[in-house]
């Protein structure tokens, strides 16, 4: 089980999402390094197509777990 679990809630983020994501796969990779395991929770709230791409680039390597709701 990880330690920390980052949820974000996703509609129509596409433009912003990316970057969202790499932060957050940044804070992840950070947060390894010092031996605190982390997932994903991403809550899918009928998003646009764009949303769904962007969210299908993320690095999956760097958390422990990534739910898709």
């Amino acid at each position: 089980m990880p330690d920390v679990s980052l949820v974000l809630a996703l509609h129509h983020e596409g433009h912003y999402l990316a970057r969202t994501l790499t932060s957050l796969a940044e804070a992840a990779i950070y947060a390894r390094g010092i031996g605190i395991s982390t997932e994903l929770v991403a809550v899918l709230d009928r998003p646009d197509a764009a949303t769904e791409a962007a969210l299908n680039l993320v690095d999956r390597s760097s958390f422990e777990q990534i739910h898709v709701l």
